[in-house]
């Protein structure tokens, strides 16, 4: 069975999991809600359990080797899954933190009901491998980003990034990235600075390939951006050097 391309659209593959499976997992789940800025687990906290987002956004980072910075790994929308399915399985949890950029509304299971549902209904473990999956695709896409060789393109992948995963749209209005997008947070996404972001949004702008508002970002030629993209990339292995 193939996997999926992309992060996940929905948390239980419906082509995976009977119907009346997923019915009886949420059934089986504990309402958990959380306000804007709050955090769900730390390294110090880690999570006691697996999260269903049902609404809002949270960011996702990971602590470095030595537990002293926290770095920019991902922002969850709804119907993805946040937690770590490792101590399940007896392995020791990743350093993660997850915090609500949103009112965030969660479907909640503790490990140990986990468990027992697994062993009830064994293929609610599709699930659980379809979200790790996808993380470890989107983990693996967002280091492609930080490997582009000046910040200008770290940019310009980013915002193809967002656009693989949260873009909404279509050909005519353009495609919307589904989550508040802050020069901050793409700034952090690309590890660069507000300057850079802002510099490459405003020739972005002019050339109408994106249009920008409070916190949101439409990309409104798609083509383009991938045109502009591929054309910088070209140019910089035929002149053998690193772009300004």
């Amino acid at each position: 069975m193939a996997m999926p391309e992309g992060p996940p659209d929905s948390a239980f593959p419906a082509t995976w999991i009977p119907e009346g499976d997923i019915r009886w997992a949420l059934d089986q789940a504990l309402p958990r809600s959380f306000p804007t800025g709050s955090t769900i687990y730390t390294p110090a906290r880690p999570p006691a359990g697996m999260y269903l987002l049902r609404s809002g956004i949270v960011r996702i980072g990971v602590d470095d080797l030595h537990g002293g910075t926290e770095h920019f790994l991902t922002l969850a929308c709804e119907n993805w899954w946040i937690g770590d399915p490792g101590p399940l399985f007896g392995q020791h949890p990743i350093r993660l933190t997850a915090t609500c950029v949103t009112p965030c509304e969660t479907a909640y299971w503790p490990y140990a009901r986990l468990e027992s549902m697994l062993r009830d209904r064994p293929a609610l473990a599709a699930a659980l491998v379809y979200h790790g999956a996808a993380s470890f695709r989107l983990a693996v896409r967002r280091m492609e980003v930080l490997m582009q060789p000046c910040s200008r393109l770290r940019v310009l992948d980013a915002l193809r990034l967002l656009l693989q995963v949260y873009g909404q749209g279509d050909a005519t209005a353009g495609s919307r990235i589904r989550f508040p997008l802050t020069q901050g947070a793409l700034g952090a996404i690309a590890n660069v600075s507000r300057v850079t972001v802002n510099r490459v949004l405003s020739e972005l702008r002019r050339q109408g390939i994106v249009a920008t508002g409070s916190r949101t970002v439409v990309v409104r030629r798609p083509d383009r951006l991938e045109a502009l993209f591929q054309a910088e990339v070209a140019s910089l292995s035929t002149r053998g050097r690193t772009l300004p």
